[in-house]
């Protein structure tokens, strides 16, 4: 394993991470807007905008090859275990 192939694999889980945490992030004021008294063409527009995002960074992890994309759903899992976890703290 060559330190190149490390470091852009660091690069694509960070990524990924970054990722999951704005796509969550979205996701919970998404159902804010829904449940509470927001406008509800504002959950539409996270739906939108969150969409748009995963589509985007794993298109472009896709043209990089399999390692970026599997590197990016790794760094998005975790951001979505970390979510998870909070969720249940709160719950």
């Amino acid at each position: 394993m060559s330190l190149s192939f490390l470091l852009s694999g660091l690069a694509w889980l960070a990524g990924g991470s970054a990722l999951g945490a704005a796509y969550f992030l979205l996701l919970g004021r998404s159902v804010g807007a829904i449940s509470g008294a927001a406008n509800r063409r504002g959950a539409a527009g996270y739906l939108m905008v969150r969409i748009g995002l995963a589509v985007a960074v794993f298109a472009a992890a896709a043209m990089q090859g399999a390692k970026a994309l599997l590197f990016a759903l790794t760094g998005f899992l975790i951001a979505r275990a970390v979510a998870m976890a909070r969720a249940q703290r709160r719950g």
